[in-house]
């Protein structure tokens, strides 16, 4: 029996955040009805299919200090109200996002980039947050750890792309944990409208990004080679224990007709870290979204990243690395859902597991009557670079339509003998070689790292010394 943390959520807590950040009464209001809605959700347990291969302890929370929260977010908002606004281009006021080139006058005004922390956003965009509630993509009655965030969220981000917007360059977007006991959860949103391109690359690390001065929230400056928001994480408040922080995170994405998006996430917390991610991309007429994930950070991590083909003509492409070391358990949970005629989902899942470590993955596609001439595919490959390293593979399809065209497939091995020893025969050292194999096995998911402030320093560590 896992232990859960009936009165995290009460009324008086929930008061005393919404008071805490100043946000307005409709969305203290939406937290309390997510806080009630939580209250009968289910908390998963180790006798759940979908949970029975993780560690008890990662799901018990009796000892998570949320009623810190209130305290956290008040040092966040001080921290907020301190620091310099940076200039902005496209819209007047602090919130929205400077264009690319914006600092050097190249961008026109009237981009209307919109990005914010959830909090502020919801201040400056109440009816983008309302024509997107995250309660409707993440049901609270449903998910205990969903309903944690809906009720006890701050930070996270609020990305809106008006339609027929091309942004050429990056959108960036880094947080730091910083120090300290009190959870992170964090309520993000992301909408692409009609026509619009866009690629953003989302970054979760341990310490503050580029030693940037603390400031919770997201915050836009011109920055070379794009749009860039930095959130180091203020340090939380804490009671002196060893920090092991619960991360929690959802992030609704909605792609609209004929619109583009290239999303890449990486986490790489700190190695106590917990860290739970729920994510939902939903995919209108002709849209494509082109998706990475890379799990390489916290004791234990779990991902759930699901793409809903809504339109006709809709495609994901998704690639994900996990990268599990030491004694960490990582969890990842990924598929398309096929709703609409001539749609494409791509799933390419590259692990490489060393140490004690344990990654697991579970494939879940569908495709739902009506789906007619759909295509989906789900490869997992896994690098098996320790004797007591283990690797849990479950690509699974289920198929409602009769025309379309399915497939899966997992293949797990220690690295090939033959590929090392040509390598070590060119003059290189077991462990140089083992790790150019391993560098190459990862790359697919690590191309977009560039983008981020210190991803070119953590594409080369995980490279050159992954495990």
């Amino acid at each position: 029996m896992v232990a859960r943390p009936g009165g995290a959520i009460t009324e008086e807590l929930v008061r005393s955040l919404g008071e805490a950040l100043g946000e307005p009464a409709w969305l203290t209001a939406d937290r309390l009805r997510a806080a009630r809605a939580g209250a009968g959700a289910l908390h998963p347990t180790v006798r759940d299919e979908d949970w029975r291969r993780t560690p008890e302890e990662a799901l018990d929370l009796t000892s998570v200090p949320f009623d810190l929260l209130p305290a956290a977010a008040a040092a966040e908002r001080a921290a907020t109200a301190a620091a310099p606004e940076p200039a902005a281009a496209g819209e007047p006021g602090p919130s929205p996002a400077a264009a690319p080139g914006a600092g050097a006058g190249a961008a026109p005004p009237g981009k209307g980039v919109f990005l914010a922390d959830y909090v502020t956003a919801a201040h400056a965009r109440p009816h983008l947050l309302a024509a997107h509630p995250l309660a409707e993509s993440f049901p609270p009655g449903d998910n205990f750890l969903a309903a944690l965030v809906l009720a006890l969220g701050s930070g996270g981000f609020v990305l809106h792309v008006p339609a027929g917007v091309r942004l050429e360059e990056p959108v960036v977007l880094e947080e730091g944990l910083g120090a300290g006991d009190a959870p992170v959860l964090r309520p993000c949103l992301l909408v692409v409208e009609r026509g619009a391109s866009v690629r953003v690359v989302e970054v979760l690390t341990r310490a503050a990004p580029d030693g940037a001065a603390p400031t919770a929230a997201t915050r836009a400056a011109p920055a070379a080679g794009g749009i860039r928001a930095a959130a180091p994480g203020v340090g939380r408040p804490s009671r002196g224990e060893a920090p092991a922080p619960l991360v929690a995170s959802l992030l609704a994405i909605h792609v609209a007709e004929g619109a583009h998006l290239e999303l890449t996430h990486v986490q790489a917390a700190g190695p106590n870290a917990r860290c739970f991610a729920f994510r939902r991309a939903i995919l209108r007429e002709g849209a494509v979204l082109r998706w990475r994930l890379v799990q390489a950070g916290g004791r234990f991590a779990r991902d759930e990243a699901h793409a809903w083909l809504d339109g006709s003509g809709a495609r994901c492409e998704a690639v994900c690395a996990q990268v599990a070391a030491g004694g960490s358990h990582l969890d990842l949970a990924a598929g398309g859902i096929h709703q609409a005629p001539a749609t494409t989902s791509r799933l390419l899942v590259h692990t490489a597991v060393g140490g004690e470590a344990r990654a697991v993955f579970r494939g879940q596609g569908r495709i739902r009557r009506g789906a007619a001439g759909a295509d989906l595919d789900q490869r997992h490959r896994v690098l098996l670079l320790s004797p007591r390293a283990r690797a849990d593979s479950r690509p699974a399809l289920v198929i409602d339509e009769n025309d379309v065209r399915a497939s899966h497939g997992a293949a797990i091995s220690p690295p090939d003998r033959e590929q090392l020893f040509y390598l070590m025969s060119r003059g290189l050292t077991g462990r140089e070689a083992l790790r150019l194999l391993v560098g190459g096995f990862l790359r697919p998911a690590l191309a977009d790292l560039e983008a981020a402030a210190g991803g070119e320093e953590l594409a080369a560590r995980l490279e050159a010394d992954p495990l």
